[in-house]
C-alpha cells in the first residue's frame, strides 16, 4: 500500500485512531502528513493523549501566552514528560495542528491514578467530545497499546484499550492506523479490521515506560 493510498481511506471514515510509539522523531512527522492531507475540506477535532487538566495551558502555549518551559512546568504534565507523549517533536505537530485550525482536546484525567481505568476514562471523554463538539472528522492520538483491538496483560497491567469501549455506531465507522517498528516501511491495509499497520524504520526511541 502507498501512503497517497491512506488519504483516501481516511476520507471514507469519520474517526481515525493513531496508535504511536512513544518517544520517536519520524512519528509525529508522518502524522502532520496524514492530516493535512485532509486539512482542507474537513473540520477536524485531534484527541491527545494528555490530561484535560492540561488543556487550558497547552493553549497558553500554542496562543503565546506562556513559553516552553512554562508549558512544561506543568504538574498535569510531568508523567507525559516522562514517558514522551509530550516532548519538542509532539509540540511541533500540535503547533503546526493549531496553526491549520484543528482543535485540540486532552482525553486523560489526571485524577485517575489507576492505570486500569485510563482507557475506560479516556475513551468516556472521547464519546463526550463527539457529542458536544460536531467535526467532520476525530482523530484520537495515543500509545499504539490503547488502539488495540482487544485486552492485552503486560506483567501485572491489564491494558483493556479505548476501541473496546465504543459503542458499534463509532466501531463502524472506525479506522485504526497503528504504527510499528520494522526493518523497511512498509504499509498494510486489513479490510476487516479496518486497521492500517504503519512500519516505519525508527531509530533512537527516547521514551520511559513508568506508566502504561
Amino acid at each position: 500500500m502507498k501512503k497517497e493510498q491512506i488519504k483516501r481511506l481516511i476520507e471514507k471514515y469519520k474517526y481515525i485512531f493513531i496508535g504511536e510509539i512513544h518517544g520517536t522523531k519520524k512519528i509525529p512527522n508522518v502524522v502532520f502528513d496524514i492530516v493535512r492531507q485532509i486539512l482542507k475540506k474537513n473540520k477536524i477535532i485531534f484527541c491527545l493523549e494528555l490530561p484535560q487538566q492540561a488543556e487550558e495551558v497547552l493553549y497558553a502555549y500554542l496562543r503565546a501566552n506562556i513559553n516552553k518551559k512554562e508549558l512544561l512546568a506543568s504538574k498535569y504534565l510531568q508523567d507525559a514528560i516522562f514517558d514522551s507523549r509530550i516532548n519538542d517533536d509532539i509540540l511541533l505537530l500540535y503547533e503546526k495542528l493549531n496553526m491549520a485550525g484543528v482543535e485540540l482536546k486532552c482525553l486523560e484525567n489526571y485524577e485517575i491514578e489507576n492505570v486500569n481505568y485510563r482507557d475506560q476514562e479516556m475513551a468516556k471523554k472521547f464519546l463526550n467530545i463527539v457529542k458536544k463538539n460536531k467535526a467532520d472528522k476525530y482523530f484520537v492520538y495515543v500509545g499504539s497499546m490503547h488502539t488495540l483491538d482487544k485486552s492485552i496483560q503486560i506483567k501485572n497491567f491489564k491494558i483493556n484499550p479505548i476501541t473496546i469501549y465504543l459503542h458499534q455506531g463509532i466501531k463502524d465507522n472506525l479506522l485504526v492506523i497503528q504504527f510499528n517498528s520494522g526493518k523497511k516501511e512498509e504499509i498494510k491495509f486489513y479490510k476487516k479490521t479496518k486497521r492500517i499497520n504503519y512500519n516505519l524504520v525508527l531509530k533512537d526511541i527516547k521514551a520511559n515506560y513508568l506508566k502504561i
